[in-house]
């Protein structure tokens, strides 16, 4: 995975798109749920940038932010890293898939159920798939 990679979709109207399902629901969330675009690429450097980021955020948990990469926030430190992640992920699956042909996104009715799914499921702060995943990103730093 290469952190430039989701910069690359800041910069360019590509969308990201729903590639994946199962081999990780949440990131198909943040794809599904639409992840917002911050138009400037200065940085956040004061109050009144802060609530512009804000309002552009509403209630996602990540952001695209052009030419300069992401925002991703969260009730803790691992859910806000988690979500950075999983982005970082999604934007890398669908790079490469670009580059070996035409991304096929995922079928319209399993990204409804997926939907569905994500309806009637809660949004737990530290749910056992953050925690899981950022278990795993915890052992790759120590590698």
């Amino acid at each position: 995975m290469h952190p430039t990679n989701v910069v690359l979709f800041t910069i360019t109207d590509r969308e990201l798109l729903p590639l994946v399902g199962a081999y990780d629901p949440d990131a198909l969330a943040l794809v599904a749920e639409g992840i917002p675009r911050y138009p400037r690429s200065h940085l956040i450097s004061n109050s009144q940038r802060g609530q512009d980021l804000a309002r552009v955020l509403g209630d996602k948990t990540v952001c695209l932010m052009a030419g300069h990469g992401i925002t991703a926030c969260g009730p803790t430190v691992q859910d806000a890293t988690v979500s950075a992640w999983r982005l970082n992920d999604l934007a890398d699956i669908n790079y490469r898939a670009a580059v070996l042909g035409t991304p096929r996104p995922i079928p319209t009715e399993d990204l409804e159920e997926f939907r569905e799914s994500f309806r009637s499921r809660p949004r737990v702060a530290n749910g056992r798939s953050t925690i899981v995943t950022w278990n795993y990103l915890a052992r790759r730093t120590q590698e």
